[in-house]
């Protein structure tokens, strides 16, 4: 037996005459010209079997089976309504996203492609830098490949660098390694500047401890010749 239901179905307004028609095993078929018909369809059963106000749960897994069961939706998908209502006190379809305003794209594919390549020939320098290199490759040097991303701004440089998929694959990871100095730092020993600026002498002095306490650390940094 088939059971056609549109926007109401007045023969069954209790909890018990739930449970007959699904022991009956009755086929609902739920036939509705949108998703807003069906959304007033399960928010008028909610309302008339007092979904929020039963009691026992096992009184709302009977209506919200009925409910599947005529309209065919997802129990997840149940759930969320269910909590929209309770929350609204009404349902409403979701359109917001078929109208929601999307931006173009600017830089596509191809130009973060340019951009890493720029990155891994030039050791991944600073956006400002990255900046510069793009800019020139297309004014300058006259790649006409480099014409998108030759506007870039710095800052959407680190963006791209960031959150762009194209960053994730195997050949955009890039590691950072502590390069080792060529110039020994903090060399404890009489500097010989040869009158030339720049050799420093770094020394701390104490002020003093107050009442059993250390007192602060004062840096003292003096220039050699100057």
């Amino acid at each position: 037996m088939t059971t056609t239901i549109t926007m109401c179905d007045s023969h069954i307004t209790t909890i018990e005459q739930i449970k007959s028609s699904l022991q009956l095993d009755q086929h609902f078929e739920f036939t509705a010209s949108d998703k807003r018909t069906k959304y007033q369809w399960i928010e008028e059963a909610l309302r008339k079997f007092r979904y929020h106000r039963l009691k026992t749960k096992k009184e709302k897994s009977i209506v919200c089976i009925y409910i599947r069961k005529v309209t065919g939706i997802s129990k997840a998908q149940l759930k969320r309504l269910i909590r929209r209502h309770k929350k609204a006190g009404r349902l409403v379809p979701n359109y917001t996203h078929l109208g929601r305003h999307k931006f173009k794209v600017k830089f596509g594919p191809e130009d973060i492609a340019r951009l890493i390549d720029t990155d891994y020939a030039h050791g991944h320098l600073s956006g400002k830098a990255t900046k510069e290199i793009l800019r020139r490759e297309y004014e300058v040097f006259g790649h006409k490949e480099y014409a998108g991303i030759a506007t870039i701004s710095q800052s959407h440089i680190y963006n791209l660098r960031g959150h762009n998929r194209q960053y994730g694959s195997s050949k955009a990871k890039w590691v950072a390694r502590t390069k080792a100095t060529d110039i020994d730092i903090g060399i404890r020993a009489k500097p010989h500047p040869d009158g030339q600026a720049g050799y420093l002498r770094v020394d701390t002095v104490h002020s003093g401890d107050k009442a059993g306490e250390k007192s602060s650390y004062h840096i003292n940094i003096v220039d050699e010749v100057t």
